[in-house]
């Protein structure tokens, strides 16, 4: 039995999460089936509009701790808007379990 949060509930990591990403390194890579939260969903869906907005900003700063997901959702957002077809259909993959219209926001109109 491993440790339990306040509430009593058993805490057990997922292996597939222990990896940390790095974004030279894992820039071709396949996604790893990463995690994809409630705020990256937001942020992604708000990089996916200003993309096909003519006056929108395009230069973003993302910032947090260590090991909230910087890295990763990089990865995901070079997958979904770069020319690499094998990763962008992996990366839309990812993102419709999540959300089913994410992808298509990456997509012009």
């Amino acid at each position: 039995m491993g440790p339990k949060s306040p509430a009593g509930v058993e805490l057990r990591a997922i292996g597939s999460r222990m990896r940390s990403t790095n974004v030279e390194r894992d820039v071709l890579d396949e996604l790893h089936s990463p995690y994809i939260g409630a705020r990256a969903v937001d942020v992604f869906d708000r990089v996916a509009n200003a993309c096909w907005v003519a006056c929108a900003a395009r230069s973003w700063s993302f910032t947090g701790p260590y090991g909230s997901g910087k890295s990763t959702w990089r990865n995901l957002i070079d997958a979904i808007l770069g020319h690499d077809e094998s990763r962008r259909s992996e990366a839309e993959s990812v993102l419709t379990e999540v959300s089913p219209a994410l992808p298509r926001a990456s997509r012009p109109p």
